[in-house]
């Protein structure tokens, strides 16, 4: 059900375990055991920059689009890697972090500031 996938990832606390396999690409423990899905059996020919994703019990926000076979639960305007930015890492490995549920326009004005 969409509203318990929504309650279940909003109501999470993550932890960021380490930034991986490209940049910027932080990868998230806490995921909880609902939310844990095997890979799709059909990857996904890009996903957007932002996209939260999830496969074999992990969690990841994508720091760039490209190719994945994991699922996605949403997206976040925040950017966790910008090279351009001072630090270039929006968070360091072991902070915590939620998410909340906003709408479009919200999402739209966070991505452009």
């Amino acid at each position: 059900d969409p509203a318990e996938v929504i309650r279940l990832h909003a109501s999470t606390t993550y932890r960021l375990v380490m930034y991986g396999f490209a940049p910027g690409w932080a990868y998230l423990g806490g995921l909880p055991a609902a939310l844990s899905l095997p890979r799709r059996t059909s990857p996904r020919a890009r996903i957007p920059t932002g996209s939260l994703i999830v496969a074999g019990g992990q969690a990841i926000v994508a720091g760039g689009a490209m190719p994945s076979g994991w699922h996605i639960l949403g997206r976040t305007p925040m950017r966790m890697y910008d090279p351009a930015r001072d630090p270039a890492f929006l968070m360091e490995v072991g902070d915590r972090m939620t998410f909340d549920v906003i709408d479009l326009a919200t999402f739209q004005r966070m991505a452009g500031a």
